[in-house]
């Protein structure tokens, strides 16, 4: 499959050259900033690739996971390039020039960012390619996934109902979800973050396991509303965690 002319392998090089580039280069300039990561010892022992699920209040929340979060959690370096599931560019046509310019295409992709498009929304030969079975190739190559299962950036801090796809990604791809809370960044300017203004929070949970078993004998609507069920459950597992993280917040305020 290619892009613009540009094949999938050469763009997947590209995309870990630019997160390793990242990784190095980028910490001396996020080094004023206040991360703190929890639940490292939850994957310690975690080996091979996995489908990474967080909550998303931020433009800031792939940068910081990236370039800080797997800077803490060592045991994660080795899984860089990270993919990310967007939206396609047209979704971003409408945010301003600037995000337009960069959102959804080749320089998108080179950032290890790959477009699907909601089924109901492929009208085009194009966005009909843009399908989750992109991600569950790369996931078979051994590559990790980024989702943000709410699917958009909260508009009020408060998380939004799952979407399937994180759990059609693990279950199709026999990958387990290690789900992961990010508390701090809903309405942090970029400015605040990077001169350490207001502290960031990450922490990691438990890896949830497939069970693809348990709905093979299902049909498929029955497969979806249980996927629905499931991505809830992952939902569940971030909120506790950014409830503790809102407390630990709370605790240091009030010391």
């Amino acid at each position: 499959m290619s892009f613009l002319g540009i094949r999938r392998p050469t763009l997947l090089w590209a995309t870990k050259a630019i997160h390793v580039f990242i990784y190095y280069a980028w910490q001396p300039i996020f080094f004023r900033t206040q991360i703190e990561v929890y639940g490292t010892n939850r994957i310690r022992n975690f080996y091979g690739n996995a489908v990474f699920a967080a909550n998303h209040a931020s433009e800031l929340d792939f940068p910081i996971i990236i370039c800080r979060a797997l800077t803490i959690a060592r045991a994660l370096r080795k899984r860089l390039p990270l993919i990310s599931l967007t939206r396609e560019k047209e979704f971003y046509s409408d945010m301003g020039f600037l995000k337009a310019l960069l959102y959804g295409g080749i320089l998108f992709r080179i950032f290890g960012g790959y477009p699907v498009t909601p089924e109901k929304e492929r009208s085009t030969a194009e966005l009909r390619q843009n399908t989750i079975a992109t991600h569950i190739s790369f996931l078979e190559k051994g590559l990790s996934v980024l989702i943000f299962p709410e699917g958009t950036i909260t508009h009020t801090g408060n998380l939004s109902p799952a979407k399937p796809g994180v759990v059609i990604l693990s279950e199709q791809a026999h990958r387990p979800i290690i789900p992961m809370a990010i508390e701090g960044t809903f309405g942090l300017s970029f400015a605040d973050f990077l001169f350490g203004r207001k502290k960031v929070r990450v922490m990691f949970g438990k890896p949830i396991f497939p069970m693809s078993h348990m709905t093979a004998h299902l049909n498929f609507p029955d497969k979806k509303l249980l996927y629905q069920t499931k991505a809830q459950f992952v939902m569940h597992r971030i909120q506790r965690m950014l409830c503790a993280l809102k407390r630990i917040r709370e605790r240091e305020r009030r010391a």
